[in-house]
């Protein structure tokens, strides 16, 4: 960003910018806790449940990442089109790719050597399906890094924005109505769940396993949908965005609600694998609506709120990096310093990942993003690096 002093927008639109980057902070924190690795048994006994149960919901941090991501990126896209009357797809994808392929590729790069040297190299089509990245539509075994399923999913989705922006904006046509896109999004929504329901059916019959339904980009981009149809709400129909804001305490008790569901049923429960997500994405779109609407206080950030937005500024580096972190870092100072405590292992693995994530966004994610921003100006008027989307 520049280190000029902004002026009351730019601060506005900081402000804004923060508040994102919090519920990235919060999602990235659910997702590392939910891969957090808990030997058994623990001493205390007692310890071993409140563990579980605070794990039991981070899963749907990979959801509340969709609604963000959908929300931010067709957004670019409307701010472009309303400030020029079209959009150029082209530099889209191009701005994209800046953004997810540099870190994406360097961290295959690294851990293949990371694991070659280490005599358990993948096989190269292993390699072949995470670099396409189609593999989310393959087995769990037969994948390198379990957590790059989303990533393909917000890269296809990527794509089909794209073509749908090409579609809806060309020249010399209006854009939907209002009607249009929530008429849209509903189809689409119920064809997506009806779709889950059907994979849920088949799983339960062949011996049920719920990553069939987990990870496929047609089961699952329902939740980016919803990000989109919030941001359509904010960018062409301003006063509906504000009858909503108006009852942002109503969304915030009904989101809690949705959200309940994930402490009731675990991510391999078939009511999650069906309803579950659709409870998930609603809930999430219902916090992004209630934070980013919330009044600014005038009064200093707590140093919890500071530390969650820095964290969400680098959430794609340390989402990337935070399952080689467990996988190679914690044996490495195991080999060190002998059997490490749940604690220890803990608080290497999390302040491991946070670290190598910031530090890997420093020197991989940001130059590029300078470079694309010198190379491929952005068109939506957003603020330049170092928190772009």
């Amino acid at each position: 960003m520049d280190d000029a002093t902004p002026d009351r927008s730019t601060q506005s639109v900081r402000g804004r910018l923060d508040r994102i980057d919090l519920l990235r902070g919060v999602a990235v924190l659910l997702v590392m806790l939910r891969h957090l690795q808990v030997p058994r048994p623990i001493d205390p006994a007692w310890l071993g449940p409140a563990i579980d149960l605070a794990r039991r919901p981070a899963w749907s941090g990979v959801d509340l990442f969709f609604v963000l991501s959908g929300f931010l990126v067709s957004g670019l896209l409307f701010q472009e089109y309303r400030r020029f009357g079209s959009v150029q797809v082209g530099r889209f994808l191009i701005r994209r790719a800046f953004k997810i392929y540099p870190g994406f590729y360097f961290m295959l790069a690294a851990v293949y050597l990371l694991a070659h040297w280490n005599g358990g190299a993948p096989e190269r089509i292993q390699l072949l399906r995470q670099a396409l990245f189609i593999q989310n539509y393959f087995p769990i075994p037969s994948q390198i890094w379990i957590h790059t399923w989303s990533l393909a999913v917000e890269e296809h989705f990527y794509l089909l924005l794209a073509i749908a922006a090409s579609w809806a904006f060309r020249p010399g046509r209006m854009p939907p109505t209002w009607r249009a896109q929530v008429t849209g999004f509903t189809v689409v929504a119920l064809t997506v769940l009806a779709a889950r329901v059907v994979a849920t059916v088949a799983a339960l019959g062949q011996g049920w396993d719920p990553v069939k339904v987990y990870s496929p980009t047609h089961l699952r981009i329902d939740s980016l949908l919803f990000g989109v149809l919030l941001s359509a709400l904010r960018h062409f129909n301003p006063d509906g965005w504000q009858r909503l804001v108006a009852r942002r305490r109503t969304v915030l008790a009904a989101s809690a609600l949705l959200l309940s569901s994930t402490l009731w049923f675990e991510l391999a429960d078939p009511a999650t694998s069906t309803l579950g997500y659709t409870f998930c994405y609603l809930g999430y779109g219902g916090v992004l609506v209630w934070v980013i609407s919330a009044p600014e206080s005038g009064r200093p950030r707590p140093g919890w709120w500071r530390g969650l937005v820095v964290i969400g500024t680098y959430s794609y580096p340390i989402y990337l990096w935070h399952l080689p972190v467990r996988e190679f870092a914690l044996p490495a100072v195991a080999r060190m310093v002998g059997p490490l405590s749940l604690a220890g292992s803990a608080a290497v693995y999390l302040v491991g990942s946070i670290v190598v994530g910031m530090g890997l966004g420093k020197l991989i994610e940001l130059p590029f993003l300078r470079l694309r921003d010198a190379w491929f100006p952005s068109r939506s008027g957003g603020l330049a690096t170092p928190r772009p989307t």
